[in-house]
């Protein structure tokens, strides 16, 4: 039986459903950053015993506003993981949505430990952080950025693996001269099994939230932060009158909604839910909106797409053509992409919709099969898994 720890950063749900499965059949540690404020998974005690939930970092100040700060709490907290690897001693780690600092920690901590390291790349934390620091202190931000990209280059290259979610990530590693052959696209998931396709929306969960059970509804769920543009919404509403938007999220996004005295009334905002109401959140929506900036495109891929296949609604998707969400919903035909500058034709497929309810149906069934061909854990599970196995029997050549 392998010991090993899956490092979720952010603490979302998907990691925590690979865990439970790992853990049928090795102990697992899954650990998160207890302050981090995103979406979260349910943390509920395990029934088995071979799943340990752990909540690091939970003194340590959370604040994206403070941009510098941030990099002396991601040292310390990357000193916390450090410190919990050398007393578990795992054989694998996987480590993803980490800040670089708090990445090389648990980097150093796995090769003292001699366990295999494989970092989980959700997006460049190097091209993140430039794009952040181009648009709030852009006379240093080159320089900052090349720091970086140093140090997430000499990470990724001193890993023992890479699972990528996006094939254009292999773009960006094949100019850093990472080898292929280190490298595993796996692409994120939705909860399939905790997100059901209801046909009829919670009346109680409507009206205890002020919410019209006789309106069409576009639902926004998840992170609304720096490279998703809640002007967008507000452009929606203004122009839909007739509908109800219903956001529910967290970020820099979703805090200039609230504090906008203008706000048209057909928005509806809530803060981010527990994920055991996520299923009934989803499931009041007639349509799906999800976004990306073109710049952040490059290095990120819009993950609430995944849980809104599995609730099987129509999604509407603001991102480049090339983005890996725009690909999936073309696969899917679960919805449609529009480029970020074209308002006006994202705004008249809402108008189709709002029109076509056969068109809705046949565009829900289409995600949710997606969803059921797609994010079934076991088979997910078995690709890791696979990853596992080659890098023990590499070591044990060595």
């Amino acid at each position: 039986m392998l010991k090993i720890v899956v490092h979720d950063y952010a603490g979302h749900p998907f990691p925590l459903t690979l865990s439970r499965q790992l853990s049928l059949t090795n102990k697992v540690y899954h650990l998160y950053f207890g302050n981090d404020y995103g979406p979260k998974a349910d943390f509920k005690n395990s029934e088995n015993k071979n799943l340990n939930i752990e909540s690091l970092g939970t003194s340590i100040p959370y604040n994206k506003d403070n941009f510098f700060m941030r990099f002396f709490n991601d040292f310390k907290y990357g000193s916390i993981v450090a410190k919990r690897i050398d007393e578990i001693k795992p054989n694998i780690i996987i480590s993803g949505q980490c800040p670089t600092f708090a990445q090389q920690k648990i980097l150093n901590a796995s090769k003292k430990n001699n366990s295999k390291f494989i970092i989980w790349i959700q997006d460049f934390y190097s091209i993140a952080v430039h794009y952040i620091l181009k648009r709030k202190f852009w006379y240093f931000a080159i320089i900052v950025s090349l720091f970086f990209k140093f140090y997430e280059k000499k990470q990724v290259k001193s890993s023992d693996h890479l699972i990528i979610i996006s094939k254009e990530f292999f773009t960006q590693l094949e100019t850093w001269k990472v080898n292929k052959d280190n490298i595993t696209y796996i692409p994120n998931w939705g909860n399939v099994d905790h997100i059901s396709n209801e046909t009829s929306k919670d009346l109680k969960f409507l009206h205890s939230n002020f919410l019209d059970s006789k309106k069409f509804r576009l639902v926004y769920s998840g992170t609304l932060a720096l490279k998703h543009d809640p002007n967008l919404i507000l452009n929606i509403a203004k122009a839909n009158l007739d509908i109800e938007i219903l956001v529910v999220a967290t970020g820099t996004g979703y805090k200039k909604l609230k504090e906008n005295r203008y706000l048209p009334n057909n928005i509806k905002l809530l803060p981010i839910q527990p994920f055991h109401r996520l299923n009934t959140i989803l499931n009041s929506a007639d349509i799906f909106l999800a976004m990306i900036s073109e710049d952040a495109s490059k290095f990120s891929v819009p993950s609430k797409i995944l849980n809104y296949f599995c609730a099987g609604k129509p999604i509407i998707l603001s991102a480049p053509v090339n983005n890996l969400a725009s690909q999936m919903i073309l696969e899917s035909k679960a919805g449609k992409t529009f480029d970020p500058k074209n308002f006006n034709d994202l705004k008249n497929f809402i108008d189709i919709l709002k029109k076509d309810a056969k068109l809705r149906s046949q565009m829900s069934h289409f995600g949710r099969s997606y969803a059921e061909k797609n994010f079934d854990i076991r088979m997910i599970s078995k690709k890791f898994e696979n990853i596992f196995d080659d890098l023990l029997i590499e070591g044990n050549k060595k």
